[in-house]
């Protein structure tokens, strides 16, 4: 986990070992708050969205596809956020 999120470290933790007691797979989503259809390249490459890992560039971090992420955020969208 890296050192950014701070005083929420242990709450994320909490929250995944909760999903492990119950075999449940712990997800968490963000959306881009930068995002802009007039981007500047150099924000562009500070976006990193739907890995699974714990960093972007091991070679062993798997991603999640377009569609996936898409099918996901509207559903939160839709409802999520609403809870």
């Amino acid at each position: 986990m890296c050192d950014s999120v701070g005083p929420d470290r242990e709450n994320i933790l909490a929250i995944h070992a909760t999903g492990e007691v119950y075999g449940a797979r712990t997800v968490f989503s963000t959306l881009p708050f930068v995002w802009s259809n007039t981007m500047a390249q150099d924000r562009r490459d500070q976006i990193h969205a739907g890995f699974i890992g714990a960093e972007v560039k091991n070679p062993k971090t798997e991603w999640y596809t377009p569609t996936a992420l898409e099918k996901g955020l509207s559903s939160y969208n839709t409802n999520g956020h609403n809870k």
